[in-house]
């Protein structure tokens, strides 16, 4: 482990910073120079009382953003729906989107997801359809059966 300045890696992290990085991207690059560099008395990069402060404090100057800003109006989905033919007079392009559509909106899937629905792979009762996908899923999870999809009817 090399001996550095608290200043020099702070200024390191500051150019980061200024390239506009995330703060979490910034706190990894803090982290991996920890690897290599020691401040003494401190063990551990983290355990300077500066450093504490010099995250904080770029955490307060551009604290993370969410991810989804807003929430889209289901409303508008069903307002749509209502405006066209019935399902007997759709052609199969405009049926196959109402039908996608819905099944996203009943069972809050992904549309990876519903890629991967298959009507060989359907399985249907007088209350439901099941589908159960042969595919590995962004959801699935090693060493478990993969997840089948049930829809029931009202």
């Amino acid at each position: 482990m090399k001996d550095v300045d608290i200043y020099t890696i702070m200024e390191f992290l500051s150019t980061l910073y200024d390239k506009c990085l995330s703060i979490s991207l910034i706190k990894s690059a803090k982290n991996a120079t920890a690897q290599y560099v020691c401040i003494p008395p401190y063990k551990h990069l983290s355990e300077h009382p500066l450093m504490n402060k010099y995250l904080k404090g770029l955490f307060n100057l551009r604290p993370p953003k969410p991810k989804f800003r807003f929430i889209w109006d289901v409303k508008t989905v069903f307002d749509f729906f209502r405006g066209i033919p019935e399902n007997r007079d759709l052609d199969d392009t405009l049926l196959t989107y109402k039908m996608v559509m819905l099944l996203i909106l009943l069972g809050g899937q992904r549309v990876d997801t519903i890629f991967w629905f298959r009507v060989n792979e359907m399985f249907k009762s007088d209350i439901s359809i099941t589908f159960a996908p042969d595919h590995v899923l962004k959801q699935s999870r090693s060493g478990r059966k993969l997840d089948t999809f049930e829809y029931k009817s009202i």
